[in-house]
């Protein structure tokens, strides 16, 4: 598994926004990986980037609700469908805000669960409708 930063922040932003590229397979033995890179981040607003990983078992969704507070990361959609099934089987598609892209990130505020809401029905659809 590889892990890229990349910074997002605007000039005016009271946070900053950092992107997550996240590749390959995350398991167990490669998850403490992305576990230290949003350690890292503690003190900023982390956008993660799954697109390109072929793998992933539980050990992603501790990291992930782990790494982040309540509603504090965003994650890019579309996801890969065996991470979409990851999510819904375990019950964390609440969990986090999804953004259809880079651009849409920007503009999301976590802490707004309104706005995360109206996200997340408009670009995962009928993803969110299949919910254990």
């Amino acid at each position: 598994m590889t892990v890229e930063a990349h910074s997002l922040t605007p000039a005016n932003a009271p946070q900053p926004t950092v992107l997550l590229r996240v590749a390959g397979e995350i398991d167990c033995d490669s998850v403490h990986t992305l576990t230290r890179a949003l350690q890292a981040l503690q003190a900023s607003r982390p956008v993660l980037d799954l697109t390109c990983v072929r793998f992933a078992d539980s050990s992603l969704v501790h990291a992930l609700l782990d790494g982040s507070g309540p509603g504090r990361l965003i994650v890019l959609v579309p996801l890969p469908a065996q991470l979409q099934r990851l999510f819904v089987l375990t019950g964390t598609t609440r969990s986090f805000a999804f953004a259809p892209g880079v651009t849409a990130a920007h503009g999301l505020c976590p802490a707004e669960p309104g706005r995360r809401g109206l996200l997340r029905r408009s670009f995962l659809g009928r993803f969110l409708d299949h919910r254990p």
